[in-house]
């Protein structure tokens, strides 16, 4: 099954019509967290950050829930790249006061939510944002295991697929789109 692209999944998005449902599924992609950890956000652990000179949205103390231990991330958006997914958020988060959960429902609710507007299941969403994260941002195993907020860097290695043009790009001058297969000569 070939996975969609964002260009894919922005449509998808646009195609519904309640601003929370566009908002969940936004974030959902947005963050690659588990529905669970999406319905703890509250609207006053999301700001506007500055980071390396660009604009990033940034979620506080986002809770993994599938650690031994009580653990805690912060993930960080782009505001530049991720724009056209932001306007979602931003539309629906503005309304809410900030000490207001996101979402005030539960998860099996949030699991028909996404099933019923994309034909998919929630984890999907995950495996779709670390593998965009592997190919668009260039994103390695270390550094999608502290996006994610793994234990270990095992997982990084079953969402991320990398083939050859992906390594060749990565090791080349240029941002190469192909990779051609010419004989070596001495």
């Amino acid at each position: 099954m070939e996975l969609p692209s964002r260009a894919e999944l922005l449509l998808l998005i646009r195609r519904i019509e309640n601003p929370r449902t566009r908002c969940l599924l936004s974030l959902e992609y947005l963050t690659g967290a588990r529905v669970s950890e999406l319905l703890s956000i509250k609207r006053i652990q999301i700001e506007k950050k500055v980071i390396v000179g660009q604009d990033f949205i940034q979620l506080n103390q986002v809770k993994v829930l599938k650690r031994r231990r009580p653990f805690k991330r912060t993930v960080i958006i782009p505001i530049g790249k991720e724009r056209e997914f932001l306007v979602f958020v931003i539309d629906y988060i503005n309304k809410l006061a900030p000490d207001d959960l996101l979402f005030d429902f539960t998860r099996q609710w949030a699991w028909k939510l996404i099933k019923r507007h994309t034909g998919h299941y929630n984890h999907f969403w995950r495996h779709l944002r670390a593998t965009h994260l592997t190919t668009d941002y260039g994103l390695t195993g270390q550094e999608l295991r502290h996006f994610f907020g793994w234990a270990s860097s095992k997982m990084a290695d079953n969402y991320s697929h990398l083939n050859v043009t992906d390594i060749a790009r990565k090791m080349s001058l240029t941002d190469t789109k192909s990779v051609t297969t010419q004989p070596v000569t001495p």
